[in-house]
């Protein structure tokens, strides 16, 4: 089984954060094939696109920046696409 588990925490002092972190242990206690945590507060995540993102985006030149974006997506969507299941604690 391969396990994600999200945590969007900035503390990682909350009961949220408690709870992953049982769970991970659990996990792994039970020889859990792939067990992997993903912290979007210390990942710096931000899904929102700003008016200044947007226009860099659309702007000439900014070929590296789109291909940047494509491969960050890509490496996210990779992340999540082979895991069996995924536990979200924010």
């Amino acid at each position: 089984m391969h396990v994600l588990v999200v945590t969007a925490d900035p503390g990682n002092r909350s009961f949220a954060a408690s709870l992953a972190e049982r769970y991970l242990a659990g996990m792994q206690s039970h020889a859990t094939p792939a067990v992997e945590r993903a912290d979007l507060f210390g990942e710096a995540f931000d899904p929102r696109m700003a008016e200044a993102d947007l226009a860099l985006y659309r702007s000439e030149g900014s070929a590296h920046l789109r291909n940047l974006a494509t491969a960050l997506l890509h490496n996210s969507l990779n992340r999540i696409r082979f895991k069996d299941k995924i536990m979200q604690r924010v």
